[in-house]
């Protein structure tokens, strides 16, 4: 058995920004002293660079951008993904994750909450409010097959997400709404 397999392993995917939440996850994972974790960090760092967030502990690795192909690896190794994000749309991220049977950790904002539910394709929190991300951390971390469940789910549930679904479905909608209006 590695030694890495005593840890929770997350991975956060984007832009190091504010409204991605990233900080806000650095400090929530700073409260977490003595819990064993390893968080890696995915993403362009454009103009942020790592001295411009709070102190980084040993725990995590900052990879920096990789090629689209190289994400289904990276999740794959996660035990969840995290999105702490304070402003978001759809949120691929969380779908992708759900996709690859990983619980998502994800913020009550934008998308995120259509897709992940509560407790059983992942765990949510309020945006920006890094007690609450410090909790589902925690959670995660001590209790890993209720997360490996909540993958399980997740992959279920993007299930419903194909795009040949999508398109029958937005068909179906451009036809009731044409018909509709004769």
């Amino acid at each position: 058995m590695s030694f890495l397999h005593n840890f929770s392993k997350f991975l956060f995917i984007g832009r190091p920004t504010l409204s991605k939440g990233l900080p806000d996850l650095l400090l929530a994972l700073g409260a977490l002293r003595g819990l064993p974790w390893i968080l890696t960090v995915v993403g362009d760092w454009g103009e942020i660079r790592p001295r411009e967030l709070p102190p980084v502990e040993s725990q995590c690795h900052l990879v920096g951008a990789v090629p689209h192909r190289d994400i289904p690896v990276l999740m794959n190794e996660a035990d969840a993904i995290i999105v702490p994000s304070r402003y978001e749309n759809f949120c691929n991220v969380a779908l992708e994750a759900m996709a690859a049977g990983r619980a998502v950790l994800g913020s009550r904002c934008g998308g995120i909450p259509d897709l992940v539910e509560e407790g059983v394709t992942g765990l949510l929190f309020a945006p920006g409010v890094v007690q609450e991300l410090e909790l589902a951390l925690r959670t995660a971390i001590r209790d890993p097959a209720e997360l490996s469940r909540m993958g399980r789910s997740g992959w279920q549930k993007a299930r419903r997400y194909s795009w040949n679904r999508i398109a029958l479905e937005t068909d179906a909608l451009f036809r009731l709404l044409t018909e509709g209006g004769r």
